[in-house]
């Protein structure tokens, strides 16, 4: 089960990379959709065998740049 959910970059959860950044999380599913930017040096790095599979995609905005970026929704865990 999921103890809370994060957006990470789609071309970020394709790859190989271990740990895989995130961009932004909240403790539950409304509040990280509530607000779809992310602060580029607020980010933070996870196990990639703790982060779930994609429950959807969205497009979230880059504070610093004001640009669209898709992104995987996913449930994460400690």
């Amino acid at each position: 089960m999921s103890q809370f959910y994060a957006f990470v970059a789609v071309g970020e959860l394709n790859s190989d990379h271990d740990p895989v950044r995130i961009l932004r999380s909240a403790h539950n599913l409304d509040d990280l959709l509530e607000h779809k930017t992310y602060d580029p040096a607020q980010t933070a790095f996870w196990a990639r065998a703790k982060v779930g599979p994609s429950t959807g995609e969205t497009e979230i905005f880059n504070q610093r740049t004001g640009k669209p970026e898709p992104v995987a929704v996913c449930g994460m865990s400690h």
